[in-house]
């Protein structure tokens, strides 16, 4: 598989499972606001901790797209630089190397 489609699916799945991760987090804050004002104060810190837990997995998740998105950008760079064709918005479509 290539790197693009490859980008494209890794692409899709995270971002599937950061939405998933934000609604968890929102069916938390309500679920411990709820127990605040019904007077349960002792669920209020296990929320808080359980929600900056999927703070962090979401900013890992984001750490990890972004660093895919440079390692495939970087590969598609070297790649075009070497086929001896140019890219879009570099010339004319003519090569750039000797026939």
């Amino acid at each position: 598989m290539d790197a693009p489609r490859q980008g494209i699916a890794l692409f899709s799945a995270i971002g599937l499972l950061i939405a998933t991760l934000v609604i968890i987090q929102l069916w938390l804050l309500a679920a411990a606001l709820d127990a605040l004002l019904g007077g349960h104060v002792a669920v209020v810190l296990p929320a808080a901790v359980a929600s900056m837990l999927l703070f962090l997995a979401n900013g890992g998740l984001l750490l990890l797209v972004r660093g895919f998105d440079r390692r495939v950008r970087t590969a598609g760079a070297d790649g075009a630089a070497g086929s001896g064709v140019a890219t879009s918005g570099q010339g004319s479509g003519e090569p750039n190397g000797p026939s």
